[in-house]
């Protein structure tokens, strides 16, 4: 009789890409393998032979456990199991704190959060968890990453690669750590032009694609200005955004400042299945990570998969893709430029598209198939718990492709960065000046890139350093008052009054 294993992680619906990842591994084991499934709240298991719901009470401490962990708000039940049974930890993300910091707010258990931050790192911890939760940006935030003390509970950690395994072990040296390919499903196709019929894409038009959670890692603004240096020779350039996340709202007035709003398309959340539909209609993909959390992206490995050229960042895992899988562009001043020249040269060389698309898909059809990834458990689970798992025959294959798209977003509604953005037009400076560039940058740098329904949020560092207090002329903090004499400042209408009390009328 096969033996029993215990799985604690997402499962779909919720969105995330660990859900997924739980799916294809569920469906690849399932008649094989027998698996109690603890689900995270908001998961809805699908119906499978060998797997089965398990109730987060019902764990035993006695049979093989393996137990996910990333840095967000779906591993609610493994962060209070991972201490409680002793398991097998999968690491999505090196860096926990965000995660933590979110759960400790979220469910008042706040007590074992500050026990942590000062046992792992002192008082520079705890000033840093403060600093999180009054919501401020604080330079090295990886110093404090949070993820040891479930590192030391664990009877092994697994990995997807092998930064994130040199980030575990010199946080906890001596940790038995493995690294386990990221299974992907043989990838499914479409024909290119039924995927943009499907999407009411142009068949002429040259299509970039970005499928990913949007945050500030991704380094969305810098695809942007490449693109619109893009479209001074390629006019037909498109770029399509599918992915939610905090800076949605900060990214379409982007898109407005810098006069994109024609050549890109937001579709918002998009399922896993439409995500696949998605990139048959693509000619090239930008997945661009950085700073990286440790992580391996199961969304870059489907593209790649998917037999398309996908530009990366040269830094974290993505740097450990073989030459010719995934185009490295580097991490510094010249991202912007080398991003617009290459995405130049793909779209003008369809032999250049077509080597990298085979390559990359090779590459994931060998390195990152399921087989491997369920060989990669299997090893893991023995030298754990000395457990023999069976492994698969074959890698299974994606079942094909159902197109059902969302409806695009509709346009923003005209505003003041929309409008700014048409200005320079008519001031005949055109899409690809310097002037226009600058204007962007200036007005979120600035931190002027906020409705006024939402003005009174805090002013960012850079308007903090350009005011003073008009009373002493010390700096003011972010809430406008003195650092000094601790005087508010009087906002009239939401306009901060900088002038002396004699002058005002």
């Amino acid at each position: 009789m096969n033996p029993r294993l215990q799985w604690v992680s997402p499962h779909p619906p919720l969105r995330t890409g660990i859900a997924n990842y739980t799916a294809d591994i569920f469906a690849a084991v399932d008649g094989t393998w027998h698996v109690d499934a603890v689900v995270e709240t908001g998961s809805s298991l699908s119906s499978y032979r060998t797997v089965k719901q398990l109730d987060p009470g019902n764990l035993d401490p006695h049979v093989p456990t393996v137990l996910h962990l990333g840095n967000s708000q779906f591993h609610d039940r493994a962060f209070d199991l991972a201490h409680a049974v002793p398991s097998i930890i999968v690491l999505h993300d090196v860096f926990l704190h965000h995660a933590l910091a979110g759960r400790a707010l979220r469910t008042g258990r706040e007590r074992q959060y500050w026990r942590d931050l000062q046992a792992e790192y002192g008082d520079a911890g705890v000033a840093a968890g403060r600093a999180i939760l009054a919501g401020q940006s604080i330079e090295n935030i990886d110093r404090f990453p949070l993820v040891e003390p479930f590192v030391r509970s664990a009877r092994a950690v697994v990995v997807h690669n092998e930064h994130a395994a040199a980030q575990v072990r010199s946080l906890v040296p001596d940790t038995p750590v493995f690294i386990v390919p990221m299974g992907i499903p043989t990838p499914a196709t479409i024909e290119r032009d039924v995927a943009r019929a499907a999407l009411g894409l142009s068949e002429s038009a040259f299509v970039i694609g970005s499928i990913t959670h949007v945050n500030p890692n991704k380094r969305l603004p810098v695809v942007l200005r490449a693109l619109r240096r893009l479209i001074a020779t390629r006019p037909d350039a498109m770029l399509v955004l599918a992915g939610t996340g905090s800076d949605g709202e900060l990214l379409t007035r982007e898109i407005e400042i810098l006069g994109l709003r024609s050549h890109v398309r937001q579709l918002g959340y998009v399922d896993d299945r439409t995500a696949r539909v998605l990139a048959s209609a693509l000619d090239a993909c930008v997945n661009l990570r950085y700073p990286t959390a440790g992580e391996t992206s199961a969304s870059l490995l489907r593209l790649l998969g998917a037999g398309l050229p996908v530009i990366v960042s040269d830094a974290g895992a993505s740097a450990e893709l073989p030459p010719g899988v995934g185009l490295k562009i580097p991490v510094d001043g010249h991202e912007i430029g080398v991003l617009a020249r290459l995405l130049e040269a793909l779209a003008d060389d369809a032999g250049l598209r077509e080597d990298a698309g085979h390559a990359a898909r090779e590459f994931v059809l060998k390195r990152h198939s399921m087989v491997n990834m369920v060989d990669g458990y299997r090893e893991v689970l023995s030298g754990a718990y000395g457990s023999r798992f069976p492994g698969l025959a074959a890698t299974p294959a994606e079942p094909p492709l159902a197109i059902v798209l969302p409806a695009p977003q509709a346009a923003a509604s005209t505003s003041v960065y929309a409008v700014a953005g048409r200005a320079v037009a008519e001031l005949g400076l055109g899409q690809t000046s310097a002037a226009l560039e600058s204007l962007g940058d200036a007005i979120v740098g600035l931190g002027l890139d906020r409705s006024r329904a939402t003005e009174r949020r805090r002013p960012s560092e850079r308007l903090l350093a350009r005011v003073a207090c008009p009373q002493c002329g010390a700096g003011l903090d972010a809430s406008w008052s003195c650092r000094r004499c601790g005087k508010p400042v009087v906002a009239r209408r939401s306009v901060p009054d900088l002038r002396p009390d004699g002058s005002r009328d």
